[in-house]
């Protein structure tokens, strides 16, 4: 791939995922050959990555989306986050074609309605989106902390509920000597993981809850 006026150092940064088809193939596989299934794309992706065999994930046909850079020697090389996905689009990488710009806060939560209703037409798993600042040159003046951008925030879809019971409430001891309560729970499905402990936080939070065993 030839590309037009690159600049001389760029480091682009994306996320790999599997598809859902290749998710489902995957487990049929696996399950005919009476190996363990996998609970979700997201792990299955995950464990793929961490293999140290590369014909097992050679395999594995995962998939990746540019959407943005770590180094770039030409700081000023592009203005916007919308421009840098156009321009790696041109370069012949792959990326989101749901990526959208919008005016004010308003659009985009009106997009977020729209994904929502497309979340389980798509081919991979979505847990929301995330709403960006697009001026590169205000995103440097607004800044990270210490985990993630400030000018960036991800607007979450409304949370799977399921029902199970609580069997019993333990606690344990974290090695600054605090003692946080655990519900034991009937283990129950939840977005393809299942889960049979819960935290409850603190005795505050047990007693606003109503929890019992």
């Amino acid at each position: 791939l030839l590309l037009k006026d690159p600049p001389p150092w760029i480091e682009i940064r994306g996320e790999a995922f599997m598809p859902n088809e290749i998710f489902n193939k995957l487990n049929l596989e696996r399950k005919n050959t009476g190996q363990p299934i996998f609970a979700n794309p997201r792990n299955s992706c995950a464990g793929t990555l961490r293999q140290l065999d590369s014909k097992i994930v050679a395999r594995r046909p995962l998939k990746m989306i540019a959407h943005g850079i770590g180094f770039i020697s030409d700081e000023s090389y592009f203005e916007s986050h919308s421009s840098m996905i156009q321009q790696f689009k041109k370069w012949g990488l792959p990326t989101n074609d749901l990526v959208k710009e919008f005016a004010s806060i308003n659009d985009c939560e009106s997009y977020f309605n729209e994904i929502t209703l497309l979340r389980d037409s798509l081919d991979y798993e979505i847990d929301g989106m995330v709403i960006k600042i697009d001026d590169l040159k205000i995103q440097e003046e607004i800044g990270l902390n210490a985990r993630s951008p400030k000018w960036a925030i991800a607007r979450k879809f409304k949370a799977l509920e399921v029902t199970t019971k609580v069997k019993k409430i333990i606690f344990n001891m974290g090695r600054t000597g605090k003692l946080t309560p655990v519900a034991q729970l009937d283990p129950v499905q939840v977005g393809g993981v299942t889960v049979s402990n819960a935290t409850l936080h603190n005795i505050d939070e047990i007693e606003r809850l109503g929890v019992q065993e």
